[in-house]
């Protein structure tokens, strides 16, 4: 399911509502509109719609949204559960929406109480990844985290692109993901030029994995 990625003013802060309830519930979408700023949504074009990952076979977060994993107790069923991690004004914003979809609210609040357990939190020492280009906020799933993106290549009809995770204590681990639409029947120059690029990714990462801290690996 798409998702659209609403900044609410009042708390500075990224929540995620599913499209489809959105449009279900036209008071949300009302009340929302009123108080929040849209943010355009990245949407990859083109040859860049399907990931072909070189590496861990993980799932990697959908770039396109503030992904926000939280410790939050699943036996959760409203909102009001999980009151207690809220400030008083996100309270007061899902008070006033009550009367609409209780399984909505109850998902802003578990994004809204993932976001402020950050705050506060000793991240501000951590450094960014070597090579990081472009890093994503921390995520708590058993222990923090924050995924990066490195720098991109083009290799034929496809995008080389280093991609990363970094621990709390400043670790990190790399991969490589291949991004394309179409990459059978590659012809000979176009199969070189992939080739190009995966090498000068993979010695890439071989060069930062020597500068990066400690306990760190590629």
């Amino acid at each position: 399911m798409k998702s659209n990625v609403i900044k609410a003013r009042s708390e500075s802060q990224y929540i995620t509502m599913p499209t489809t309830a959105k449009r279900r519930h036209p008071a949300i979408r009302r009340k929302l509109d009123r108080t929040n700023r849209i943010s355009p949504s990245n949407h990859r074009t083109g040859e860049e719609n399907q990931d072909m990952t070189f590496g861990p076979r993980e799932q990697r977060p959908d770039r396109t949204t503030l992904h926000i994993m939280t410790a939050h107790d699943d036996t959760a069923q409203t909102w009001r559960d999980v009151a207690d991690q809220l400030t008083a004004e996100q309270i007061a914003q899902l008070e006033g929406l009550e009367r609409d979809e209780p399984q909505t609210l109850l998902e802003m609040a578990r994004q809204w109480a993932a976001k402020n357990m950050t705050t506060g939190m000793p991240f501000g020492d951590v450094a960014p990844p070597d090579g990081a280009v472009r890093t994503f906020d921390w995520q708590l799933d058993s222990t923090w985290f924050r995924d990066f993106e490195g720098t991109a290549r083009r290799g034929g009809p496809a995008r080389v692109q280093i991609c990363g995770r970094q621990q709390a204590d400043g670790s990190t681990r790399r991969w490589i993901a291949v991004h394309t639409r179409h990459l059978a029947a590659l012809d000979p120059p176009s199969a070189r030029e992939l080739a190009a690029a995966l090498s000068e990714a993979a010695d890439e990462m071989e060069r930062l994995s020597g500068r990066h801290n400690p306990g760190s690996n590629s």
